[in-house]
């Protein structure tokens, strides 16, 4: 079988819908958006897609269901969010009134080094007010560089690292605090979530993942249902159709391939499982006939 890779949404996409203008700007190695207005005007919604490059978001105004990879997340004003290269995205709904700054980082070859080692796990951090401020003096830091006629990406790329070394700070503060108060079962369901981003497209058997967490299925499903008001069967359900669906739009696989590289035995029984949970075939999803 050939090799065949996903195709991203990666810089050429972005500057199709970023309609450069003003603050608005697309270079080589970076994307900016600071008004997000005519992007947000048509929001491509319920359709997953991988990330070519790194994203640092600030949430300006209003709020936003996503699911980054598998989870769902509410952004909203006075919030961080870093997405990384290779992250599961997909845009549930967006108010009207929400708006975004976006800085998206490319390919960093020709930039510092140290881009990287840039973190492979998304987050998103509530600010406070000085730390908001702070965060959107860096991005008119971005906007002054980027629309110069000649503007030095090495020293937005500097500046970018600082703001994300920043708010990683803030973060770990976060995750310190919290670890101590989390739950058992709050600790359960993150290390569920990970296994899940391993092995989940593959892997659709509850007794696996119990193995894997040392515990009995009964209790793994239990647990999770507690915790996030769905069954492990749901939670496998997303996370397969969730590449599948990226899978159908974003690479020029074949429908078999498709079923092969998600581990169904044949294409039928893939048909099958994806008609059931979507109520429509895997090539009418292709081909933009989404419910």
């Amino acid at each position: 079988m050939k090799s065949v890779h996903v195709r991203h949404i990666d810089l050429a996409q972005i500057r199709e819908e970023l309609h450069p203008q003003g603050s608005n700007v697309a270079r080589p190695h970076f994307a900016l958006v600071m008004n997000s207005v005519p992007i947000l005007a048509s929001p491509v919604l319920h359709q997953p897609m991988r990330l070519a490059e790194w994203r640092l978001l600030r949430i300006v105004a209003g709020e936003a269901d996503y699911i980054v990879n598998l989870v769902p997340h509410r952004f909203s004003a006075e919030q961080f969010v870093f997405l990384p290269r290779n992250c599961l995205v997909e845009v549930k709904s967006v108010s009207p009134d929400y708006a975004v700054q976006v800085l998206a980082v490319a390919d960093a070859e020709g930039l510092p080094t140290a881009l990287a080692a840039l973190p492979v796990k998304p987050f998103c951090l509530s600010l406070s007010p000085s730390d908001d401020q702070l965060c959107a003096t860096y991005f008119d830091l971005f906007a002054t560089h980027l629309t110069q006629e000649a503007p030095c990406e090495v020293a937005v790329a500097h500046l970018a690292l600082s703001l994300l070394q920043l708010m990683q700070a803030r973060q770990q503060d976060f995750e310190s605090r919290a670890a101590g108060s989390a739950t058992r079962g709050e600790r359960l369901v993150r290390q569920f979530v990970d296994l899940l981003y391993i092995y989940g497209t593959r892997e659709r058997n509850i007794s696996f993942y119990a193995e894997q967490l040392h515990i009995t299925p009964n209790h793994l499903s239990t647990v999770i249902r507690q915790e996030t008001g769905e069954t492990v069967m749901q939670w496998l359900v997303r996370t397969t159709l969730t590449e599948a669906k990226v899978l159908l739009r974003h690479s020029s696989l074949r429908i078999y391939e498709i079923a092969h590289r998600l581990a169904f035995p044949e294409a039928t029984a893939f048909n099958r499982y994806f008609k059931a949970h979507t109520g429509q075939t895997p090539l009418d999803y292709r081909m933009g006939q989404v419910r």
